[in-house]
């Protein structure tokens, strides 16, 4: 028997007896006969087809228009085989013996136990039904999206099936496919999560297996308001408790120090990010799926940051969440920011214009256009780099913004971190104190988190540098410890391993380690304008200025400016101009920075070097004695012999610069770039 092939899930096709792919004529042609093909009995009442296709139309225009499509689809398929459609005065019928639907496929795998049928079933669902058939009828509309709501909880019912069946055949492979599906249809869906905790747990990762009841938990409280079930709770404490010669198994794998069955499991980030895709605007050039590459880019690099979460594209992407306001997707999603985007050609010129939405306050907090050239229309490098790292940045400061106007006694362990970052720019003994106090409060409340600790590295090196405690070789190696802490539990965070980097060129005088681990950093994370930062003070440091002055331009490419450490880039711009020994443009960015933050010792010291080249005495002994009132204890040659130079010509044009003017004397704090 000569049976067609039709496909409604995702994008229609229909392929006759002998296999070509047959073209209706048109949209509502693929709707009548999907309409009709959906029917109990396969069969439907004509006047009800004039109300769903052609409601705004008068009752003769709508009748000639039925007639017509009816003409014209028995004509297209008449042409390859008997057709399966046929009609009456009355109805309209489908032979149902003529038929292979792929929904009818769908329903019949509900109530299968193979898992050849089921895994053919699971490829079925390509989308929502009639994906790119819209039509300006709503009464179809309204069909259509209750039929879509039907076929999803079909499709979960396969897919929930299908899981049962995999995890009695120990099929680890397929079970974690399929419940990544099951979750992109529902993300709080607790079978697909406990299957996914129970699959890692038994790999021997406890961590992902933990990682993920927490996401199930914000999940479930985010989208429904509500708990974990007992069943879930149950495997949760059977995971925290395994069996002694499994734990062991376990452990072996993670730090004598860090055993996350006895830890908090509160490891995902609070702060989650949404990208919507960006809409292109009519253009003879570039299509739809031009906005969606770029989105789709942009996601995938914005998850290179470990200190937020990017809610991933199969949820962002769907059609339903597209037309929801922010506030709706925040709830939906659970999603503290949101970013839309369009692109325009304006006379000859496309533009990209972003906005990011803060879903909690419901207000956008930055925007920008971006010009997008004639070779960016291939694929734009370029632009994707630039709203990355302008993303990290701005969400940064707005985060850093809500901390300061919160409850100190209610603060979570990221909102302190954040805070006591941001202390970096105030640079007082106080700010010093209270930094400490926030980040022991962090890392009690979530021990687990590498971003908290490569942070609080970093902090510690930031105080080396300004003299601050009052044992520095205690804080030396608690920098290194902490640095090290990060590492062991994230040894692919990007950040963690430019901290690391960091203390081992610059505090630990290791230079070539230092830059393979900031190399390395980069690699994971092409687009941290303060990681580009940090590895052209290294390789300033190595005696490759130039190399030092390009990656100055990406980091400015990727992040023009970031208000609360704006004087780092500048003075980290001074240095790499001390190194290529030009003294005029390494002196305009040390007065920058002394401009930007009047406390910030290291920015001193290097212009002053700077003004000593230049003969500058009058401003040298200016600020001079502008550092003395913050370090008394300053002296030149203690700071010449602390600095990591690579090559001598480097540590003699330092010392030339600070000791060539009658008024210099000498430094002793060590400078955090």
């Amino acid at each position: 028997m000569a049976i067609w092939r039709v496909k409604v899930l995702g994008e229609f096709s229909l392929l006759a007896p002998d296999g070509q792919c047959v073209s209706l004529p048109g949209r509502k042609h693929r709707a009548l006969m999907a309409y009709v093909l959906l029917a109990s009995g396969k069969t439907v009442n004509r006047e009800k087809l004039l109300g769903l296709l052609w409601g705004s139309r008068s009752d003769g225009q709508a009748r000639a228009s039925l007639r017509g499509v009816l003409s014209e689809i028995q004509r297209t398929l008449k042409k390859f085989s008997e057709s399966p459609i046929d009609a009456d005065r009355s109805n309209i019928y489908i032979n149902q013996d003529l038929i292979e639907l792929d929904v009818d496929q769908l329903a019949d795998a509900t109530r299968s136990s193979s898992t050849d049928t089921l895994a053919a079933a699971f490829g079925l669902y390509g989308g929502e039904l009639l994906e790119s058939i819209n039509l300006n009828e709503q009464h179809f509309e309204d069909w259509k999206q209750a039929e879509q709501q039907n076929l999803q909880a079909t499709y979960r019912k396969v897919l929930t099936r299908y899981l049962q069946v995999l995890n009695q055949k120990g099929r680890g492979e397929d079970l974690e496919r399929v419940a990544h599906q099951l979750l992109e249809l529902d993300g709080a869906d607790e079978d697909a999560h406990r299957a996914l905790m129970n699959l890692y747990f038994h790999q021997g990762n406890t961590s992902l297996a933990l990682r993920q009841f927490n996401l199930c938990r914000e999940r479930l409280k985010t989208q429904y308001n509500s708990d974990v079930s007992d069943e879930t709770l149950s495997l949760l404490s059977f995971i925290k408790s395994p069996a002694e010669d499994f734990q062991q198994r376990v452990s072996s794998a993670n730090s004598d120090d860090f055993d996350l069955s006895k830890s908090s499991i509160d490891t995902m980030p609070e702060i989650a990010l949404a990208i919507l895709p960006i809409v292109v605007s009519q253009s003879e050039q570039i299509g739809p799926e031009f906005g969606e590459l770029i989105s789709g880019e942009i996601i995938g690099a914005v998850a290179k940051f470990k200190w937020f979460r990017v809610i991933p594209g199969s949820e962002t992407f769907r059609l339903k969440i597209k037309s929801l306001s922010a506030a709706n997707i925040a709830r939906k999603i659970g999603a503290n920011y949101l970013m839309s985007g369009r692109i325009r050609k304006i006379r000859e010129t496309y533009t990209l214009s972003v906005e990011l939405v803060d879903c909690v306050n419901n207000r956008i907090f930055w925007s920008e256009r971006f010009i997008l050239p004639s070779e960016a229309l291939i694929y734009p490098e370029d632009i994707v780099d630039r709203v990355v790292g302008q993303l990290d940045a701005k969400i940064r400061a707005s985060e850093i913004s809500q901390a300061h106007r919160r409850d100190r006694e209610s603060l979570s362990a990221y909102q302190c971190t954040l805070l006591a970052l941001s202390n970096i720019y105030d640079l007082s003994n106080e700010a010093y104190e209270d930094s400490e106090k926030l980040f022991a409060k962090a890392t009690k409340l979530n021990p687990n988190n590498s971003w908290f600790y490569s942070i609080w590295a970093l902090w510690k090196m930031f105080c080396l540098g300004q003299a601050w405690g009052q044992y520095p070789e205690d804080e030396f190696k608690r920098a290194g410890e902490l640095a090290h802490q990060a590492i062991k539990r994230d040894p692919d965070d990007a950040l963690a391993l430019v901290v690391l980097g960091h203390f081992e060129s610059f505090w630990g005088r290791n230079l070539e380690q230092g830059r393979k681990l900031i190399d390395y950093s980069l690699k994971l994370n092409p687009y941290s304008s303060f990681a580009w930062m940090i590895s052209a003070a290294t390789y300033a440091y190595c005696g490759e200025p130039q190399q030092a002055l390009e990656r100055l331009e990406k980091s400015k490419l990727l992040c023009p400016v970031e208000q609360h450490f704006e004087f780092l880039f500048d003075t980290a711009n001074c240095v790499t101009h001390l190194f290529n020994h030009d003294p005029k443009l390494a002196a305009e960015w040390g007065y920058k920075t002394v401009r930007e933050n009047p406390r910030f010792t290291n920015g001193y010291k290097h212009l002053l070097v700077a003004l000593g080249h230049l003969g500058k005495a009058d401003e040298f002994e200016h600020y001079i004695n502008l550092l003395r009132e913050i370090d008394p204890s300053f002296e030149a040659e203690s700071f010449l012999q602390s600095f990591p130079f690579a090559k001598d010509a480097d540590r003699e044009f330092y010392r030339k610069g600070l000791l060539s003017t009658a008024a210099a004397p000498g430094a002793n704090a060590a400078p955090l770039i």
